[in-house]
């Protein structure tokens, strides 16, 4: 909208009034060209009055506020309604009677004292029975629209009770579905331990060797298996240690020299196998050919999954001197004043710390049962043989085997 910073032509005639005939002359032809204007367009101001002509910087005036105007107003047109301000009106727009644009004409035209008809406009005036009847008029339709307005806040109501009432079923079938997956969580949990300890108890009997370089080719696999165990157990090389199978790990072959893959030897017998690995554990250097040894227990890959996760935990128990021991399936036992204390997930971790006085612990992510359950997956093919692995004869030689009795070392990976 364009600024008329020349204000209005009621505060000019406040200023500058009474004005000179050529002053007047020069208003009078540009509000009377602004109407004629609006006219043509079919535009009925209803409101002309020295307020709503305004004046720009130069003094030209601008006719403003079109609140009340009519539009499509042509020829014989007439429009109703008794609007714009009293002083200004005509005579038929006052009584409500059917006009045009003659109304703004009327309203722009000064006229004398004796010209003015003030007795036809006090009697176009309403009545207080008109008032009374247009009151009535406006309370009916009030009441009516009340009326409508409280029957849709009441239907909105109801829509709001039973949304309510259904959030609430929901949020009650929610919280009743939460426990029920919490419970089938659990469940899964406890079967997949089963299926865990179970994979374990298949490889009970195993042993992993880790570091054999790749040199060493699977047909003497068992030989220096049977080396590496018979050093080891210190027993003469007519005793025989029964192994039922030795082969090496599936994966590409020569990946890494520094990291030959593991062999999967099984001892027959069970005490057997427990021998060869408590020897392990309290033997320093275990080296074959040259190369570092490594006899650890062959476990699931979730087990052993679960027993990094709890290194933080295990370090802290050495610490103290708190002995510990694993149980299947998979739960921590630590002995602290002659009462064994179990772990066996994070939810049990704040009990287990408050009751053997340890200081708070922060563990890495636990596993989590994985979307696929395959079981035996990684254990059948960690127990595929290759045709030159499983020689039942007895290997001729001990090998070359170093292993010198030392101070007890720890080498589990867990």
């Amino acid at each position: 909208m364009e600024y008329m910073s020349g204000g209005d032509l009621m505060e000019l005639t406040e200023r500058v009034a009474p004005f000179e005939e050529d002053f007047l002359r020069f208003y009078a032809a540009e509000i009377l060209y602004g109407m004629q204007y609006l006219h043509i367009k079919g535009i009925v101001h209803r409101d002309i009055k020295p307020e709503n002509i305004l004046l720009d910087s130069a003094g030209h005036i601008k006719i403003a506020d079109f609140g009340l105007a009519a539009l499509k107003v042509f020829g014989s047109t007439r429009i109703t309604g008794r609007v714009g301000s009293l002083i200004f009106i005509a005579a038929e727009v006052c009584a409500d009677i059917p006009y045009n644009a003659v109304a703004d004409y009327f309203s722009f035209g000064e006229r004398d004292e004796d010209e003015w008809d003030w007795k036809a406009h006090l009697k176009a005036l309403p009545t207080r029975s008109d008032l009374d009847h247009s009151i009535g008029r406006l309370e009916a339709s009030c009441k009516a629209e009340f009326h409508h307005i409280q029957q849709s806040l009441q239907q909105v109501s109801n829509a709001t009770t039973v949304l309510q009432n259904t959030c609430s079923d929901l949020s009650s079938r929610m919280s009743s579905h939460d426990a029920i997956l919490e419970r089938q969580a659990a469940q899964i949990n406890t079967l997949y331990l089963m299926q865990d300890d179970v994979e374990n108890r298949n490889r009970c009997n195993n042993i992993r060797i880790r570091g054999l370089p790749e040199t060493v080719p699977n047909a003497e696999l068992y030989n220096a298996a049977y080396a590496i165990f018979a050093k080891l157990l210190a027993i003469p090389p007519d005793v025989d240690i029964e192994l039922d199978r030795v082969h090496r790990t599936l994966g590409p072959r020569g990946r890494d020299p520094q990291r030959p893959r593991d062999v999967i030897c099984r001892v027959h017998f069970y005490r057997t196998k427990e021998d060869i690995i408590k020897k392990a554990r309290v033997t320093e250097h275990l080296e074959y050919a040259g190369a570092r040894l490594q006899l650890l227990p062959d476990l699931s890959k979730h087990t052993l999954d679960m027993r990094r996760a709890v290194r933080p935990l295990l370090d802290v128990l050495r610490e103290r001197n708190i002995p510990y021991r694993w149980g299947y399936p998979f739960h921590l036992i630590a002995r602290y004043s002659s009462k064994n204390y179990f772990f066996r997930g994070p939810e049990d971790l704040p009990h287990f710390l408050r009751d053997l006085r340890l200081p708070d612990i922060h563990l890495a992510e636990w596993p989590t049962v994985p979307l696929s359950l395959s079981i035996g997956g990684p254990t059948r093919l960690d127990q595929r043989i290759t045709s030159s692995a499983t020689s039942p004869v007895r290997p001729r030689s001990p090998g070359q085997v170093t292993a010198p009795a030392s101070s007890a070392s720890d080498i589990h990976p867990q």
